[in-house]
């Protein structure tokens, strides 16, 4: 038997997504967001204002998407209750290894085995949309069979 759920910005599987970032100082900061593609070659999150993430990627134009793992649950987790703004060492607390992104000016978390690369096009603090252009993707090669 099937649920009628109504209309709903809703996916099954829903995605866990990990937004990457560097502050002023280049200290990688993650958090976890809902969005999706917009286009052949964008994708759309939605971010409050007052993420520590958010004020960094208006600041670098810059950020990954990563995709949540079974295996990283907690991790994932813990970046979206934890907050930047306030927790000093947020990424050294999930155990994530972190390295530079091919193409944009943000962080890889290597644990994370696909990340898209991309360059916010606009953010709008009233509906809280943020839209980047995807430049580049990196993965794991053991996700690729």
């Amino acid at each position: 038997m099937r649920k009628i759920l109504e209309k709903q910005t809703l996916l099954y599987p829903m995605p866990v997504l990990i937004i990457g970032t560097y502050d002023e100082n280049g200290k990688a900061d993650a958090m976890n967001a809902w969005g999706g593609i917009k286009d052949t070659n964008q994708i759309y999150i939605c971010l409050s204002p007052e993420h520590k993430t958010v004020k960094n990627l208006l600041k670098t134009k810059a950020i990954t998407v990563s995709m949540g793992t079974s295996e990283q649950v907690v991790a994932c987790d813990y970046v979206g209750i934890a907050s930047g703004n306030r927790e000093e060492n947020k990424i050294e607390k999930t155990g994530w290894t972190v390295s530079k992104a091919h193409s944009v000016n943000a962080p890889i978390f290597e644990e994370l085995p696909f990340a898209l690369e991309c360059e916010v096009e606009s953010y709008d603090e009233e509906s809280c949309m943020l839209v980047a252009n995807i430049k580049n993707i990196s993965c794991d090669e053991k996700i690729l069979t």
